[in-house]
């Protein structure tokens, strides 16, 4: 965001347009200011329960590809058992 405000400083070649585009210049400057306050509030307890979080939603996706790799691996088998029967 931070980017877009000095843009909105050009209203000085566009007169028609100069009020519009300095208040738009300010409202984005003043986002900007409010949100960097708000982030920089963020305390470590959360980014450590989100890093948590994110290791256990790896670890889940790890113990769901396994279990994939299980349930294939039973249907290979449970249809070669079916095909041997069928030739018997």
């Amino acid at each position: 965001m931070k980017e877009y405000g000095p843009i909105y400083i050009l209203s000085a070649s566009e007169e028609d347009l100069a009020d519009t585009l300095k208040s738009v210049a300010s409202c984005i400057d003043k986002c900007c200011k409010a949100t960097e306050k708000w982030t920089s509030g963020l305390s470590e307890a959360l980014l450590l329960v989100v890093q948590e979080y994110v290791l256990y939603s790896e670890m889940l996706m790890a113990v769901m590809k396994r279990r994939d790799q299980i349930q294939a691996d039973l249907d290979s088998k449970v249809e070669a058992l079916t095909s041997k029967k069928a030739i018997y």
